[in-house]
């Protein structure tokens, strides 16, 4: 999906500036590695921004993706406008992000 998205054509010039990955489990915010992954065990301990990187060379940025959802609804959605904002996922498991003070 990523490589499709990439590969398409935006009037004659490409406008994508990086990839951003929300990931559903417990990442280490420094080495941005995946700690833990509850249903895709195989990929704890994985570095997926420097695979990313290697593979698309685009600048790329990775969070928890309850912390996605909530910045996205702040920027783009239900959340434009507010200064402090709750959001909470659920899925296969449950999840939330908390932005207070618009920070």
């Amino acid at each position: 999906m990523v490589k499709y998205t990439i590969g398409i054509d935006i009037g004659g010039r490409k406008n994508i500036r990086g990839i951003g990955c929300g990931i559903g489990g417990a990442l280490d915010l420094k080495k941005r590695i995946i700690l833990s992954w509850s249903n895709i065990k195989f990929l704890d301990g994985f570095n997926i921004k420097n695979w990313l990187k290697k593979r698309f060379n685009y600048e790329i940025r990775i969070d928890n993706d309850a912390r996605c959802f909530l910045r996205g609804e702040y920027l783009f959605g239900a959340g434009r406008g507010y200064k402090n904002l709750v959001g909470i996922t659920l899925g296969t498991g449950v999840g939330g992000g908390l932005l207070l003070t618009a920070k």
